[in-house]
């Protein structure tokens, strides 16, 4: 994973080892963080917003969340 510099975004340089951790089992909010590398945050957001309800410390599902609203943002190009 890198970022990249014109858009300040997290961006996936291998996403077969990405998928491969889906797949194979990762912590809950891993799982979260790599549905939203690979832009599918709309998926990344309902499994968030299970978490955050199954949680008793909210904290860090909260700045999950947080980071997935973030890249749902398209910064303008003017």
């Amino acid at each position: 994973m890198r970022t990249d510099p014109a858009t300040l975004r997290d961006v996936v340089l291998d996403r077969n080892a990405v998928e491969r951790a889906l797949s194979n089992g990762c912590p809950p909010l891993d799982h979260v963080r790599f549905l939203a590398l690979l832009n599918r945050e709309t998926d990344a957001l309902q499994e968030g917003f299970r978490l955050l309800a199954d949680t008793p410390d909210r904290m860090e599902p909260l700045l999950v969340l947080a980071q997935v609203f973030q890249r749902q943002y398209r910064w303008s190009s003017e």
